[in-house]
């Protein structure tokens, strides 16, 4: 959540700075480049299975080869990947934005490809400390280095303009690698510069990897599809305002999951050792997701106009219809995305992948079919319905796969908690609709009764009492020590 504040108080100086439109620009190249990542043929979600595998088998000497082996062939395959895409994306960027200088689309590009490929080595390194399950570090190398990429843009934005915004985006991402780095060369014995290479681990890896690669490569293209989408039939400017829309809501998702991290290598753990445990996990866990999920999406789409004045400056209508539509497709995406962690743990990523080609298949056809009608908030529709379809897709047959039960989405204490939020979410419409009151009045008044609304079946629900009681044995603890 600290991450959301900063950089939502970084979108309103950079909007402010250098205008939505020329922020769209930006965004839209940023992820046209991510597509060079394709070339990583899914070596960053391999690592972490292998990691935690060998982990478990005390073969370190397999752990440090794996993620130098990771490191070299994730770097030089992003290399020859740019050289391939530059002039796509140096074809393609005047077309969705009517952009007039190529001079500054090919600075841009270069920047961007820079801040890509050092995104993907800090990937290969993230990957080796979740392997081990050394989370505290990973968050708190993530942390830090977000926190210096809102000081960085804050301050060069407003002397620099946009050259400001891609230097605290390149000193981001390399911060986040060295430190990172550092921190994994005390877990495990790595060099200062990775030089190994073996040639049985990168086969392995790239087994496992290029199944995965098939869901990473359609994952890779929702993004980049959808804000070429929003630029040609919206403009650049809708761009702008998206990227905190969705900013705000994916990061919003993270922090729900953050637990659920440890799920891979815990999974594949149980896999090999405890296999009956595996359908109790996923019911907690499950039920834990949607006790948390539910409120926190109904008061982001609640609050959104709040949202909106507080770190836009206005109620910008673009921005509030973007972080609606897409709380929608991202709460399902949550409730599904459980199982789709689930069968990254167990290796069986048939249904992850056909799940990821639905999502990317359908945000092209309904992309372009609502766009044309809609005009840009059609293409974010399109978007948030696609990624619906999919993960219900992928939730239903994890069920189906494993024969496990759907109870846990139709108790009683879940369905109380859904329908409080849907009458919360109702009311707020009619409320915006009527426009009695001052858009920032209307949204503190109706958080308020949606907290009311929700706070029975909240109080009621056994995610609450799991809550109490981890808060009470913390305190527990906490007074031992004292």
């Amino acid at each position: 959540m600290i991450l959301a504040v900063v950089m939502f108080l970084v979108y309103r100086v950079v909007l402010s700075n250098i205008g939505p439109e020329r922020f769209g620009l930006w965004t839209l190249i940023l992820s046209l480049s991510s597509l060079g990542q394709f070339a990583s043929f899914g070596l960053t979600g391999s690592l972490v299975k292998f990691v935690a595998k060998n982990h478990a088998l005390g073969n370190a000497h397999a752990v440090s080869r794996a993620i130098e082996v990771c490191l070299l062939a994730t770097g030089g395959l992003l290399l020859v990947a740019f050289l391939i895409v530059w002039p796509i994306i140096e074809y393609f960027v005047p077309f969705l934005s009517n952009a007039k200088s190529n001079d500054s689309i090919r600075w841009m590009i270069a920047a961007a490809m820079t801040t890509t490929w050092l995104l993907a080595l800090s990937g290969i390194v993230y990957a080796g400390l979740e392997g081990l399950q050394r989370y505290v570090l990973r968050n708190a190398v993530a942390i830090a280095a977000s926190l210096t990429f809102g000081v960085l843009a804050l301050t060069l934005t407003s002397r620099m303009g946009l050259a400001g915004l891609a230097a605290a985006h390149f000193t981001h991402q390399l911060l986040a690698l060295t430190v990172a780095y550092v921190l994994l060369r005390r877990c495990v014995n790595l060099p200062t510069l990775p030089y190994r290479w073996n040639w049985a681990i990168f086969r392995e890896l790239l087994s496992y990897g290029i199944r995965l690669q098939f869901a990473s490569m359609a994952g890779a293209l929702f993004d980049p599809v959808t804000k070429s989408l929003l630029s040609r039939f919206g403009g650049v400017t809708m761009v702008g305002y998206y990227e905190p829309a969705s900013k705000l809501v994916t990061y919003l998702q993270r922090v729900i999951l953050a637990t659920c991290q440890v799920l891979v290598p815990m999974v594949a753990e149980y896999t090999e050792t405890a296999s009956h445990q595996i359908g109790k996990l996923y019911a907690s866990t499950t039920s834990m997701v949607i006790f948390v999920a539910t409120p926190t999406f109904t008061l982001l789409a609640v609050f959104s106009p709040a949202v909106s004045i507080f770190f836009l400056g206005s109620a910008t209508p673009e921005f509030v219809q973007f972080v609606v539509l897409l709380t929608v497709g991202w709460f399902l995406n949550t409730l599904a995305a459980v199982a789709f962690i689930f069968r990254l743990g167990t290796g069986n990523l048939r249904w992850n992948t056909i799940g990821q080609v639905v999502i990317a298949f359908a945000n092209v056809v309904l992309g372009m079919l609502f766009g044309s009608l809609f005009g840009g908030p059609g293409v974010v529709l399109a978007w948030a319905s696609a990624l619906s379809l999919g993960s219900l897709i992928g939730l239903y047959t994890f069920h189906t796969e494993v024969k496990t039960s759907t109870t846990v989405f139709r108790t009683a204490e879940n369905v109380r908690l859904v329908a409080s939020a849907c009458v919360a979410c109702v009311l707020a419409t009619t409320v915006y609709r009527l426009d009695l009151l001052p858009t920032a009045a209307s949204a503190s008044m109706m958080g308020l009764i949606s907290i009311f609304l929700m706070l029975p079946a909240m109080y009621g629900h056994s995610g609450w009492r799991r809550i109490e009681s981890w808060a009470i044995l913390l305190l527990r603890k906490r007074l031992v020590r004292v």
